[in-house]
């Protein structure tokens, strides 16, 4: 599947090997990936997502030369102490493996904000990282999110992160939930991106977990029309909620229910909708060449 055919899907997957579900050892990961962007695949191939807590494994893997961008994974923390803390550790763990070359470098850094109530200062605390790559602010979609995306979009180094699946029914945000995160950000012009449960292209019934899987081509397209039609949250919401994969048609443009996607559409869709990161791109691609050509 050349790169061209499918052309706004391009580098979208960050390949996120060594979390769950396939949680592969860091060989295993880093030589998929090698595979991946010297394959077929590499079109929609896009960062190497990797914990800065085993940036020295990587490291030792990689040689000069492999010019790899990475998704780094600040590291987790349950308290907005242990989050100062952890943010030190990442910051100098990161200076350090970079100084050493070996083709290493960080496209982009996501931490996920312990302490809404503490999002000021948490951007403040995130500055230094800032001036190393941009950064994503990870933060949760079942509270309210007006404030902490304000100050998010008030800095231009920052961008936001939304889960969006994992192994409890309740990790799966609804479609009206996913819509107003993604009206938000459009209506801020704040770019995000999403992680877990997004092994498909359209949404499903996930059926280990009974919940609803958003598809990344629902994300997409629902970005699209809260941009270009300047859409109502119900109206991204039913677009998430298409899950009959005879409403679609892939190729050089996007339809859903009779809905046609221009490239412009598409090119400003995905300023927004940056990448979602996944463990798999098997899965992505079989999604995508079960799906009908237009």
């Amino acid at each position: 599947m050349p790169s061209t055919e499918i052309w706004y899907l391009e580098n979208i997957i960050d390949y996120a090997g060594t979390f769950p579900p396939a949680a592969l050892p860091s060989v295993e990961s880093w030589k998929n990936y090698l595979g991946y962007r010297s394959g077929e695949e590499s079109w929609i191939v896009g960062s190497l997502a990797w914990s800065v807590s085993t940036l020295d494994d990587l490291a030792g893997l990689t040689r000069d030369g492999d010019d790899v961008e990475l998704a780094l994974i600040g590291r987790p923390s349950n308290s907005w102490d242990t989050w100062l803390e952890a943010r030190e550790q990442d910051l100098a763990q990161m200076k350090k493996v970079f100084a050493g070359g070996k083709g290493l470098a960080a496209a982009t850094y996501e931490s996920r904000i312990a302490d809404l109530d503490q999002i000021g200062e948490a951007m403040q605390r995130l500055k230094p990282i800032a001036k190393e790559t941009d950064i994503y602010v990870e933060l949760p979609w079942d509270k309210p999110l007006e404030d902490a995306l304000a100050e998010v979009a008030s800095h231009e180094w920052a961008r936001a992160k939304f889960r969006t699946g994992g192994l409890m029914k309740e990790s799966f945000p609804s479609c009206d939930q996913l819509a107003s995160i993604i009206k938000q950000c459009v209506d801020l012009e704040v770019e995000f991106k999403l992680t877990a449960g997004l092994h498909e292209p359209i949404g499903h019934n996930d059926e280990a977990t009974g919940a609803y899987a958003h598809g990344f081509l629902n994300v997409l397209a629902a970005t699209a029309i809260a941009f270009a039609d300047d859409a109502s949250t119900e109206e991204i919401s039913q677009i998430l909620s298409i899950s009959d994969a005879s409403q679609w048609r892939i190729g050089e443009s996007l339809s859903v229910a009779g809905r046609t996607f221009g490239e412009d559409e598409l090119n400003d869709a995905r300023s927004f909708f940056g990448s979602f990161g996944s463990c798999s791109i098997d899965e992505p691609l079989a999604g995508l060449g079960r799906l009908s050509r237009g």
